[in-house]
């Protein structure tokens, strides 16, 4: 029976208007598109790249090969028809059918089936006749009993073969994939964002032709593209207000979704940036530190401290759909819709990919027990969903593995295969449109160590431009303690660079190096594969360093007292910096092994005792944001906590005599060192930021002090360029 067209025009607009459909605008093209296709005798047309072209306006680069939007959407499309039909619309005239593996819709009347009629049990209204002059066998129980046995062997024999056929082709090993070629993309002498906000790399994304990423120029950070093809690098759009962090590029590829940059505050209002050069504004109140597009463009997968949410376009309808043990970032959509990879990083500082369905409550991690201390993060699949390309890091260097993807496993892949190799780190892969090239940094660190010139107004070379962060002098200036850069290992030497002596060895890594007043033992803060940040103590002369206290509660910022029988800290009863847990102050004596806890310093952080004892400088900081006043004081000659600065700083030291406290800013127009008179609490500017590109360790941008009180900071040295990969899958 044929349904008139103005009877089917009617029902697509009961459909359009449900509330299955009329949040989605995509979902309401695509069935409006094909419906008239139908009735207008033009069914041959609907293609799915008809679909995408003309019904989703991708225009005429649309490449369904590349694109699975038009597949994903039409699965979509066909799961709300049927929810449909069974809530709002079941009493509705005419049925709008939309078959599995087909575009093209149908259209019937809706009536309840009817139900069927049973044949008596003796089969006799069923019997064929018989011609006539034929004799008619009637079979026996045997034969029957035959015929059963030798169908069910025909059909087992056939199964198994089916089955070894498709074991064979499931499991067979394919080739390994590698890459082929690199290209240099970029050349302007600037660093990469390697990490923002939990860690983790800033992504690049790319719309087919540019790529937009995020660059660190001098101290400050910004938005930059560059051709695909590569060529000079350009400023994104206009000077923004506030630094920010691309995180994915929309599928239609229109907009930017981004965040705020800031290493203090991990969770910020998420953001849209309309390309060429448009306005920025919220994704309606959602707050997190990393995001990504669905396929289709219509939900964000997006990661708050540590739980990882999918919420619609516009912000609306978000729900948790995984809990973690640790930070989750660099959620990343698999080409179907069907599931988010991501890195969750954990109490140890040990970085994971897990994964979890789009409808969530099953998160879990992949690649298990594959590096005995998981440092693995940041992957991106081929655009046809085969390959899984990621960052892992092994014995100091970072490189790119590569898996193939095995859907018969639930998910579990083959061995990963390492794709780069050499003394060069590789990281934040993503691929172009075609699957055929990945986009990456490429990196070999380097820093100078530089001092600040007054009578120049610029940094210098300092101590021969040792690659080395935290540096600090013993009391009487005759030696130096210093972390190599970027091995981070603790190192000391007489101030010209003689009697040079490793204090701490891999696989420790170890920075902030302090000297006891006397100049016997030095104090640093060093962590082992998969075990938190702790406190130790080493002689100066060399030795085995020791952790300062037992168990494996993290500690950091070790303070000498001025008499050297006790060390301040900060305690950490649970993370691995200062984003993480509730921190406190605590001392411990080092004659009798008592621990006590510095009154009203709970959510304080990264002390700093000045050179006479009398006072303790601390930030303002717990479970990753600032409070107000950022900056505190506690005079030990009254026992209270008072306000010193509102705003947030970072590298806080003391001047030698105490007369003055040093820190920077650096989330500003203009990023500066200053320093604080004490006597009168009058803020000084010392030295500008803005020109010297600083290089990013552990603990983020280094600023220390030099004997005479000169700020030192280390520049960066390092090769950081865009490269294209050549991939070469199978």
């Amino acid at each position: 029976m044929t349904v008139p067209g103005n009877a089917v025009r009617a029902q697509l607009q009961r459909i359009l208007q449900s509330g299955q459909f009329k949040s989605s605008e995509l979902q309401q093209r695509f069935l409006s598109f094909v419906v008239e296709k139908t009735l207008d005798g033009s069914a041959d047309g609907i293609k799915e790249y008809a679909i995408g072209a003309e019904a989703f306006g991708r225009g005429q680069d649309f490449d369904p090969r590349l694109d699975s939007v038009v597949r994903v959407v039409a699965r979509r499309v066909r799961d709300r028809l049927a929810e449909y039909y069974r809530s709002e619309g079941r009493d509705d005239p005419v049925l709008i059918v939309l078959e599995k593996g087909s575009y093209v819709p149908s259209f019937e009347p809706h009536r309840k089936k009817e139900t069927p009629v049973i044949a008596p049990a003796d089969g006799a209204s069923s019997a064929q006749p018989v011609e006539a002059g034929e004799k008619a066998r009637v079979p026996t129980k045997a034969d029957r009993r035959r015929g059963r046995m030798e169908w069910w062997i025909a059909a087992g024999l056939t199964a198994l073969a089916a089955l070894i056929v498709a074991i064979y082709f499931l499991i067979r090993p394919g080739p390994a994939p590698r890459i082929l070629k690199y290209a240099q993309l970029t050349d302007d002498g600037q660093g990469k964002l390697g990490a923002f906000a939990v860690g983790t790399p800033a992504p690049l994304v790319t719309d087919g032709a540019r790529i937009y990423f995020t660059e660190v120029s001098g101290s400050q950070v910004v938005l930059r593209q560059v051709p695909a093809a590569g060529g000079q690098t350009a400023p994104l759009m206009r000077e923004l207000k506030n630094p920010l962090v691309v995180m994915d590029i929309s599928p239609d590829h229109t907009e930017l979704l981004a965040t705020e940059f800031f290493r203090a505050i991990p969770d910020a209002p998420l953001q849209i940036l309309p390309l060429p050069d448009g306005e920025a504004h919220p994704v309606g109140s959602l707050v997190g530190h990393d995001g990504a597009w669905s396929p289709d463009g219509e939900q964000i997968c997006y990661a708050d401290e540590n739980h990882l949410y999918i919420a619609r376009k516009d912000g609306a309808d978000s729900k948790v759909v995984a809990t973690l043990p640790g930070v989750a970032s660099w959620p990343r959509w698999s080409p179907d819709g069907s599931r988010v990879r991501f890195t969750v990083q954990d109490a140890s500082d040990n970085t994971a990919l897990w994964e979890v369905s789009a409808s969530g409550g099953d998160a879990r991690p992949i690649l298990a027990g594959w590096n005995e201390h998981p440092a693995e993060c940041c992957g991106s699949w081929t655009p046809d969903g085969q390959y899984f390309v990621f960052q892992s890091t092994r014995q100091g260097r970072t490189g790119l593995w590569a898996f193939r993807e095995r859907t018969w496993s639930l998910g579990t892949p083959a061995s990963p295969t390492e794709l780069t190799q050499g003394p060069v780190n590789v990281w934040a892969p993503a691929f172009n449109r075609d699957g055929s090239k990945v986009f990456a940094v490429v990196q070999q660190r380097r820093g100078e160590l530089v001092r600040w010139d007054p009578t120049l107004q610029r940094f210098v070379s300092y101590l021969s431009g040792i690659s080395a962060d935290h540096v600090e002098f013993s009391r009487d200036g005759q030696w130096v303690a210093y972390a190599r850069f970027p091995e981070q290992t603790i190192w000391r030497s007489r101030a010209d660079g003689s009697e040079r002596l490793q204090l701490s060895s891999a696989p420790m890594l170890a920075i902030f190096p302090r000297w006891s007043p006397n100049g016997s033992r030095i104090a640093f803060m060093g962590s082992l594969p998969g075990k938190p940040v702790r406190i130790y103590l080493v002689p100066a002369n060399g030795g085995a360093p020791e952790p300062m206290l037992p168990g494996d509660s993290p500690q950091i910022d070790p303070n000498w007292s001025p008499d050297g029988n006790s060390i301040m800290f900060a305690a950490l009863p649970g993370g691995t910096d200062i984003d993480a847990g509730q921190p406190v102050i605590q001392i411990l004596d080092l004659k009798n092994h008592q621990l006590s806890t510095l009154p009203g310093s709970r959510g304080l952080s990264a002390p700093r005792w000045s050179p006479d004892g009398r006072f303790v400088m601390a930030t303002a900081i717990s479970q990753g944001r600032w409070a107000d006043p950022a900056v505190r004081i506690f005079d030990f000659k009254t026992g209270q906590w008072s306000g010193l600065e509102k705003d947030p700083i970072d590298n806080k030291w003391w001047s030698a005599d105490g007369e003055y406290f040093y820190f920077d800013k650096l989330m500003t127009d203009d990023p500066a060192i200053y320093r604080i008179r004490m006597r009168d609490r009058q803020i000084e500017r010392v030295a500008s930021l803005k020109s010297v590109r600083r290089a990013f360790g552990e603990m983020g941008w280094w600023m220390g002090l030099t004997p005479d009180g000169s700020p030192m900071v280390l520049r960066d040295a390092s090769i950081e360029e865009i490269y294209a990969l050549d991939f070469k899958g199978r």
